[in-house]
């Protein structure tokens, strides 16, 4: 964050607050809270622009497909902003913080758009037919010859034939 957002965000909390009610301010502000969320605003500073509660602005959202696809838009800006904040970064200390920042907007981001960040993972299936390959198996078995007592693994296997002795 920049400093004059911090300085910003202090002002904000400091600020006193009236209370609204939380679903009235959600349904009518909706637009533009939504667009807030897409540019990487949380909710909890974009309810203080308000005067409500983020939580209040979570419950109100948390079911509109919208918020799902602002929440999407906002983990991308999110990651945007850790990469520019990475690249910039020269110092140790940095270095450091970016690097976390990172971690956690990955993480977000795989948490709310896990088909486009989560992590790959596939499985092949493969779907042979069983008779060729057991066909192919018995061909590797001598055939038209009847079985003999064999010792196999230590134990002996009797034939059982019609024609056995």
């Amino acid at each position: 964050m920049q400093i004059t957002q911090m300085a910003e965000t202090h002002k904000r909390q400091l600020a006193p607050k009236t209370k609204k009610p939380s679903k009235a301010v959600a349904a009518i502000h909706k637009d533009a809270i939504l667009d807030e969320v897409r540019k990487g605003r949380i909710l909890r500073e974009i309810a203080q622009d308000y005067g409500v509660s983020g939580q209040a602005l979570h419950l109100y959202l948390k079911d509109l497909p919208e918020y799902q696809e602002a929440k999407q838009t906002q983990a991308a800006s999110m990651i945007e902003e850790a990469k520019t904040e990475t690249w910039a970064a020269r110092e140790q200390l940095e270095i450091a913080r970016a690097r976390e920042i990172s971690r956690f907007a990955f993480r977000y981001a795989e948490s709310v758009d896990p088909d486009r960040w989560g992590q790959k993972r596939e499985i092949t299936v493969r779907t042979d037919d069983l008779g060729e390959r057991l066909r192919r198996a018995k061909e590797r078995v001598i055939e038209h010859e009847p079985a003999q007592d064999v010792v196999a693994g230590g134990a002996m296997l009797l034939d059982q034939s019609d024609d056995a002795v």
